[in-house]
């Protein structure tokens, strides 16, 4: 079963509990309530290294606690660093890719920060689904073949496994050289790499794309106005597609100007299923994508093969199964079809942004051309006004008037919309 979840191979608490008891010998406090109804139960647990199993040292029941929700708490030992891998910067980025959560963290130099909710609604909830034929690894195939509750290996394919249906789980297996009314777990290796073989060359339907969560357009662009506050910002959401049998899809989004830094190389953020990766950006497909992006088509400058300016992109990843380099879960894998649809959004994006940078730019120059109108009209005037023997302010008038309705010629034209008003 699989669908897009925060965690993929849920070692984080444990890993945080155990870190907490080796640095500090302090349990974690767990307070948890289901309904107002029911009270609240607090515990405290330490972990039991050799058997690796959970030892509650204390259980009890608290009135004092809001009506339903969850807190954790653990102490633990470390260095407290402010720089680009920092907790600072983790929690700045989680809310930008979690919109509709409300942070507020106080650090240990005693200053507060806080993360309003900028979006109302939660994210949809996404549905689990079997898994794709062509989304499981050998390995993880086989292992499925021994723990299955089905009876038979046709009953396998069909029950265990989307977008198989009974007939052509028979046809599989019958193409395999495999009884359909055998056992699973009755089959030899040999057999089973036969099976799985035939399964990666026939072609199955898409897998269903309502296991996923993604963040949404607007709502990625509300996320990152609150932490960067730009001038402009643009986010394009891909539709759904699939590498490998698994389900994913991509989101991007341009911030640019405002407060943010204006020298040097844009600044790039990666998500992966609504949380920040920090680590080995070089190895990730998100820097490679950014990389291959030719930005000079958009009016942005490059330093190398990055993009140079006053700009944030940052890119989220929604998938069942991310494609991970590393146990680390920090940079996401190079596949093609994952690096094609970061780079289409990427370009969507880029030309949206290259509008705004020329709308910009025709402003600014009919400010200056407008300023250095008003420098001159003056002296204009006056000199035209003793060759002509006239009234120099009649003179004056008539040329701030013309050179307003030149202004206003030039912006006509540059809003071709706005001439069916006229």
């Amino acid at each position: 079963m699989g669908r897009q979840s925060r965690g993929q191979q849920g070692i984080g608490i444990s890993a945080a509990v155990l870190y907490a008891q080796l640095t500090t010998g302090k349990p974690a406090t767990v307070i948890t309530r289901t309904s107002k109804d029911k009270p609240a139960k607090l515990f405290e647990i330490k972990i039991d290294i050799t058997k690796n199993e959970p030892v509650v040292l204390k259980k009890e029941e608290v009135m004092d606690f809001r009506e339903h929700g969850i807190t954790i708490e653990v102490e633990i030992e470390g260095r407290y660093a402010q720089r680009q891998q920092s907790v600072d910067e983790y929690l700045r980025q989680t809310a930008i890719i979690n919109p509709h959560a409300h942070l507020i963290y106080h650090a240990p130099d005693g200053r507060k920060i806080e993360f309003k909710r900028v979006v109302n609604h939660l994210p949809p909830l996404p549905r689990t689904i079997r898994p794709h034929p062509h989304g499981v690894e050998f390995g993880i195939f086989e292992r499925m073949l021994k723990i299955t509750s089905s009876r038979t290996v046709a009953s396998f394919l069909a029950n265990d496994f989307c977008r198989i249906g009974k007939e052509t789980a028979v046809k599989l297996c019958r193409k395999a050289g495999v009884k359909p009314e055998t056992k699973p777990h009755e089959l030899t290796h040999k057999e089973i790499e036969k099976l799985y073989r035939i399964i990666q060359e026939t072609k199955f339907i898409a897998p269903p794309l309502d296991c996923l969560s993604p963040l949404g357009e607007e709502e990625f662009k509300k996320g990152i106005s609150q932490v960067v506050k730009p001038e402009f910002v643009v986010a394009v959401s891909r539709p759904a597609t699939v590498y490998r049998g698994n389900p994913f899809k991509i989101e991007a989004c341009i911030a640019w100007g405002g407060e943010i830094q204006k020298e040097g190389t844009a600044q790039i953020l990666r998500f992966a299923n609504r949380i920040p990766l920090l680590y080995q950006a070089s190895s990730c497909a998100i820097t490679k994508a950014v990389q291959e992006v030719n930005w000079n088509n958009y009016g942005i400058s490059r330093e190398g093969s990055m993009p140079v300016g006053p700009m944030v992109i940052a890119v989220h990843m929604a998938s069942v199964w991310i494609p991970y380099t590393s146990e680390s879960k920090e940079a996401i894998a190079n596949y093609p079809e994952i690096i094609k649809e970061i780079k289409l959004a990427l370009q969507e994006c880029g030309r949206k942004l290259a509008i705004y940078l020329r709308k910009q730019r025709r402003l600014r120059e009919r400010e200056m051309k407008k300023r250095l109108f008003e420098r001159y009209i003056p002296e204009v005037a006056q000199s035209l006004g003793i060759l002509a023997n006239a009234n120099s302010e009649s003179i004056k008038n008539m040329l701030e008037k013309l050179a307003v309705k030149r202004v206003m010629s030039d912006e006509h034209r540059d809003n071709p919309s706005e001439r069916g008003s006229d």
